[in-house]
Order: structure tokens, then C-alpha cells, then sequence
């Protein structure tokens, strides 16, 4: 049962780790499609 509880911890974290890895790469390309849009309307 332990075994198994520790084994579900350390999958999850595991997975978080991941989604924030991939969530910090979405805001960065976000960021830079809002800064691209922004410097396009500057130039306008």
C-alpha cells in the first residue's frame, strides 16, 4: 500500500514537472507573439 502511494508521489511530481516545463515554454512563445504584435502596431 506504501509502496504504491510512493510510487503514485513520484509519478505525479514527475508529471507536474513536465507541465510546468511545457506551460513556462507556451508563456515565453505567448509573450513573444504579444511583444511581435505590439511592435507591428508601433509601427502602423
Amino acid at each position: 500500500m506504501i509502496l504504491t502511494m510512493q510510487l503514485l508521489s513520484s509519478l505525479d511530481r514527475f508529471s507536474w514537472r513536465k507541465i510546468w516545463k511545457r506551460r513556462r515554454v507556451c508563456f515565453k512563445s505567448l509573450l513573444r507573439h504579444f511583444k511581435l504584435l505590439r511592435s507591428h502596431y508601433m509601427s502602423l
